[in-house]
């Protein structure tokens, strides 16, 4: 699905430095604090960076995002600061989006949704499910997922306080549209194994089911 507003399409390898990603740490990320102060239940919040043409997944997953809780992700760009947008739906279906926000290396942000960043009620978002399941023996610590054509990996889908322990399935929402996009997920596994996938979505797939196994893991 297209964002809002008219984007910058930059063209970039989206595997930009595996050396940097592979000593990747939390001390080397963003973080960032998401606080609900709408009024009601946020049951998606979307992300991507500023110059992608798509959202990426909904960062909450089977997540309830109350009023008044908050909620903290890590964050990787390959720039020593990015801009970031983000897409929040809360359960009267009112949208929400707040642009180019500026996220920079190593330091933490608080991202307050409020009543001023209501923009509408929501437009109809064709939905696609993505179910990632951890087939490998190892404890995945991170799991970034993204549109392709950008630079950043974005946000850890798995939040600070979680991780994807050894056949565990999670599910995320990604909006789509009637031609396919291309997204890039990138897990990180605890001893500090790699696996990446690529896929396709669109709304012919209403969803899509990836393993991750012992042979992806490099």
């Amino acid at each position: 699905m297209s964002k809002f507003r008219l984007m910058l399409l930059v063209f970039g390898i989206f595997l930009a430095n595996f050396a940097n990603v592979f000593g990747l740490g939390p001390q080397e990320l963003s973080r960032v604090t998401f606080v609900n102060e709408t009024g009601n239940t946020i049951k998606y919040l979307f992300a991507s960076a500023s110059e992608a043409q798509e959202w990426g997944p909904d960062l909450l997953g089977d997540k309830e995002f109350i009023y008044g809780d908050n909620l903290t992700y890590f964050v990787h760009h390959e720039d020593d600061c990015a801009l970031f947008d983000f897409y929040a739906i809360d359960s009267l279906d009112n949208a929400y989006i707040i642009q180019s926000v500026k996220l920079c290396q190593k330091g933490d942000a608080v991202m307050v949704v409020t009543v001023s960043d209501f923009v509408a009620r929501k437009r109809h978002v064709q939905i696609s499910r993505v179910f990632l399941t951890n087939a490998t023996n190892s404890s995945l610590q991170y799991v970034f997922f993204a549109p392709s054509k950008t630079r950043h990996w974005g946000f850890d889908i798995l939040r600070s306080d979680m991780s994807l322990e050894p056949g565990a399935t999670i599910e995320y929402a990604v909006p789509v549209g009637t031609k396919n996009s291309q997204f890039d997920i990138l897990a990180i596994a605890k001893d500090r194994t790699l696996i990446q996938h690529n896929l396709e979505l669109s709304a012919s797939k209403p969803a899509v089911y990836i393993d991750f196994t012992v042979e992806d893991l490099h």
